[in-house]
């Protein structure tokens, strides 16, 4: 199988850890970046072409939000599956009008980052991207 290029951009290096491993047995082969500014220098000049998976938090402490780099990387030209992790989705109502909310940024799935410090990650799919599956089966990995 060959390796699917993944970009992860988060400034907590724990939880870029926890879906780093299980996202790399599935056969994705990750970059990270440990910020908002930095990951949109990194999909500049056609950096967005080079990957087929982004995974991006929401709030990252110092940085400009990942609200806004989820509509920027779609406006960049990204194709891609693109999908938002972050704490706070796991109130059924919170992930309902989240999917609603981000699917308009064009993201394709959801991942509440309690999941994973749970052991128990779950992708909720926002559209049909062929990608989300691999994920979401990477992350019921043990």
């Amino acid at each position: 199988m060959t390796p699917i290029p993944t970009l992860i951009i988060d400034d907590n290096k724990k939880y870029t850890r926890l879906i780093r491993e299980k996202i790399e047995k599935a056969g994705c082969q990750v970059e990270h970046v440990l910020s908002s500014q930095a990951g949109k220098e990194h999909l500049q000049d056609g950096g967005a072409n080079r990957y087929e998976i982004i995974i991006t938090d929401i709030t990252m402490e110092t940085h400009v939000s990942g609200i806004l780099l989820a509509g920027k990387i779609r406006r960049m030209g990204f194709k891609g599956c693109l999908i938002i992790y972050s704490t706070g989705f796991n109130y059924p109502i919170v992930l309902w009008m989240s999917k609603l909310f981000f699917r308009l940024l064009g993201a394709d799935g959801l991942i509440p980052k309690d999941g994973l410090l749970s052991s128990r990650p779950e992708l909720t799919p926002i559209t049909r991207h062929p990608l989300l599956k691999i994920i979401a089966q990477a992350l019921k990995e043990q």
